[in-house]
C-alpha cells in the first residue's frame, strides 16, 4: 500500500500573512504616489508624511483641500486615499513636472520629477554627485553610463567597471581559463571559423 504524500504547506511570511501589492502607496502616509503631469507620459512623485508637509502641499496647490473633511488629518487622508490621489492627480495634470517639483521642495514637500532615460542621463543633480560612470568603448569612444547609487568609503567602484565587450573579446580568457583549452587550439578554432571575433555579415 502506497503512503499518501502530505500536501505541502503554503509558505507564510513573517507576521502570519502574505504581503499585498501596494504599488507606490505607503501604509502610513497619504498622499504617497506618482501623479501625471503635462507632457508625454510625464509624472511626479509626491509624499506628505506629516501635517507640516501636508500644509506645504496645500499651500503650493491652493486647491482648497484644507476645507475638505476627508483630508482633515492623517488618518482621514489614509481612509480616503483614492479620492485624495484623484484630486492631486487632477491638479498635477495641469503642471510641468520640473517647476512643480521645485515649488514643492521649496515648501518642504518631498517631491521628485519621474525621469525618462535621456532626462536621467542629463540630470545635473546626479552629475554633480558623481553618479554617472564614464567608460571608453573601443568603437563608440567615451560614453556616460547609468551608475551605482551605492557609495562605500567614498567609492562607487567605477574603476572596476568595463564597457560592453566586443564580439569574441574574451574568447581566450574564457576558453583557456575556464575550459582549460590551450591557446594554440583556440587560435586554430578561430582561424577555421569555429570561433569568431567578427559579426557574421
Amino acid at each position: 500500500m502506497r503512503r499518501a504524500i502530505p500536501a505541502a504547506k503554503p509558505r507564510q511570511w513573517p507576521g502570519g500573512h502574505d504581503p499585498e501589492r501596494v504599488g507606490n502607496e505607503d501604509p502610513r502616509f497619504a498622499p504617497h504616489n506618482t501623479y501625471p503631469c503635462l507632457g508625454d507620459d510625464d509624472w511626479i512623485a509626491i509624499a506628505a508624511r506629516d501635517d507640516r508637509e501636508w500644509a506645504g502641499l496645500m499651500e503650493v496647490a491652493a486647491e482648497g483641500w484644507e476645507h475638505d473633511l476627508r483630508f482633515a488629518d492623517a488618518a482621514s487622508r489614509l481612509t480616503h486615499r483614492a479620492e485624495l490621489d484623484a484630486a492631486i492627480g487632477a491638479w498635477t495634470a495641469r503642471q510641468d513636472k520640473y517647476p512643480l517639483m521645485r515649488s514643492l521642495m521649496s515648501a518642504g514637500v518631498p517631491a521628485g520629477a519621474v525621469l525618462k532615460g535621456p532626462e536621467l542621463m542629463a540630470d545635473a543633480h546626479l552629475a554633480e554627485r558623481g553618479y554617472f560612470a564614464e567608460l571608453r568603448h573601443p568603437v563608440t569612444g567615451l560614453q556616460r553610463f547609468d551608475g551605482s547609487p551605492f557609495v562605500f568609503n567614498g567609492d562607487r567602484g567605477y574603476e572596476r567597471w568595463s564597457p560592453t565587450p566586443m564580439l569574441g573579446e574574451h574568447n581566450h580568457e574564457i576558453i583557456e581559463g575556464i575550459l582549460g583549452i590551450e591557446a594554440v587550439e583556440v587560435d586554430r578554432l578561430t582561424e577555421t571559423g569555429v570561433l569568431t571575433v567578427e559579426p557574421p555579415y
